[in-house]
């Protein structure tokens, strides 16, 4: 009996959207702790290999980098080989990447490590983005995303309580390892992983080199003013991401199939969206590193006292999420994301007034969770959908490493304005970014549909 029900279910997981969304969930949320478990552990960190404030960020900026590249190349990967070479790929490179992390010794280890770790869980996101597009449609796919979206809530919006508590029970060099918590139901995953198209074509190695070099350099420019990098570093990068930004350009123009699909690129709901989903996400990121700094900067608190303070965000963010989940469904996607862009605005400007008191910093995190939780699932059931079927794996890649770079954005940011402006004062003054977001969600639902997806 019960292994009908399994093989009924992998036959036609669209008819279970709530236990695939449980899976694919699980199996996601691990790569998110590589960024909030492991920010609050980087004292301890740096008190055990000798770092200072400045090297210490590496261990952030070094997995932000190695995702940002990854999800780019590996979800054309998965457009050309299919959702399971990306799912071997990834989980060995991210394997190999932890264990080299939690047994770093200095500085150079420890980045080798998370530049291999990052790269490795960039493929957790391509693989369930991919099969949520490819075996999920209509109200089953808003409600897997929704699902996901409202686990990703909770156990990032808990990432500094987890970090926190891993990290004084335990070791920094436990969670540093959280990510690989992804292997555990990895099995299930391969067999939700539909196959691979007969025939794919080659990889554009040029293209995919090109996209790579430009969102490393992209990356590491965003994260200078928390990293403190020679000005001649600075100039060259500029100057990276400006010439590969135009060959890049020509190369679109000329291999329209080529790594950055003219389909994609060309479609102006598909950008505008991707560009809404970015503030969001840029936001988000940026308070998950302000808020615990502003409550550590008010009161002397251990890090999983901190964790436990904000945690009631992280259920506020998940319950919201679905709540909003029922929402797409019923209403235009984008006015609802535009919607949200509002109110993780109000969110911001909330923490920023808050300057560290305990209850209005854990409100002002609910609503900056809420908005970019739930737009997320509203934004991804329907913003990959916009351009053709055989590129949509790697339209999924592209919109989750413009999120990501709104994320990098944001950490830079905080970083950036709170030496002229304060903590708080640049927790105030990056509200403008999801004010911005509101805009580019109501621009992306009144633009032209290039396909319509009937699936």
């Amino acid at each position: 009996m019960s292994a009908a029900r399994r093989r009924t279910f992998f036959d036609a997981p669209h008819d279970h959207p709530a236990l695939a969304g449980l899976l694919l969930g699980a199996f996601l949320v691990p790569a998110s702790l590589g960024i909030t478990a492991v920010s609050i552990s980087m004292a301890e960190m740096s008190a055990g290999l000798g770092l200072t404030e400045a090297e210490a960020v590496w261990a952030l900026a070094g997995y932000v980098l190695a995702h940002a590249i990854s999800l780019a190349a590996l979800g054309r990967l998965g457009d050309t080989h299919g959702v399971a070479t990306v799912l071997r790929i990834g989980l060995v490179l991210l394997v190999v990447g932890t264990v080299m992390t939690a047994a770093a010794t200095s500085l150079v280890t420890l980045t080798a490590g998370r530049l291999v770790q990052g790269f490795g869980a960039g493929g957790t996101p391509v693989a369930v983005f991919a099969i949520t597009g490819l075996r999920f449609s209509g109200p089953a796919r808003v409600a897997v995303l929704a699902t996901v979206t409202a686990m990703i809530g909770i156990v990032s919006g808990a990432g500094a309580l987890i970090g926190g508590a891993v990290t004084d029970l335990v070791s920094w060099r436990v969670a540093v390892a959280l990510p690989v918590l992804s292997v555990l139901s990895a099995r299930w995953i391969f067999r939700l992983a539909p196959p691979a198209a007969a025939g794919g074509q080659g990889v554009d190695v040029y293209g995919a080199g090109l996209m790579a070099v430009w969102a490393g350099a992209f990356v590491l420019l965003l994260e200078t003013p928390s990293i403190a990098l020679p000005p001649a570093l600075i100039a060259g990068l500029v100057l990276v991401v400006g010439i590969t930004t135009v060959l890049q350009a020509r190369r679109v123009r000329m291999a329209p199939s080529g790594f950055l699909p003219r389909a994609v690129v060309g479609s102006r709901r598909y950008v505008l969206g991707a560009l809404a989903a970015m503030t969001t996400y840029s936001v988000y990121v940026a308070l998950l590193f302000a808020a615990p700094l502003l409550l550590l900067q008010a009161h002397d608190w251990s890090a999983t006292t901190v964790g436990l303070v904000l945690f009631p965000a992280a259920l506020v963010g998940a319950i919201s999420a679905r709540i909003v989940g029922r929402l797409v469904l019923r209403f235009n996607p984008f006015r609802v994301a535009s919607g949200l862009a509002a109110t993780s605005m109000i969110g911001m400007l909330i923490t920023g007034a808050a300057d560290g008191a305990p209850v209005m910093t854990t409100v002002g995190l609910s609503f900056v969770l809420t908005g970019f939780i739930a737009s997320q699932g509203g934004l991804l059931s329907h913003v990959p959908m916009a351009v053709a079927p055989e590129v949509r794996s790697v339209a999924t890649g592209i919109f989750q490493l413009t999120a990501l770079i709104g994320g990098a954005m944001g950490s830079a940011a905080v970083a950036g304005l709170s030496t002229p402006l304060g903590l708080s004062g640049a927790v105030t003054a990056l509200a403008v970014v999801p004010a911005a977001g509101i805009l580019l969600a109501l621009l992306a639902g009144r633009a032209p549909v290039d396909r319509i997806d009937g699936s």
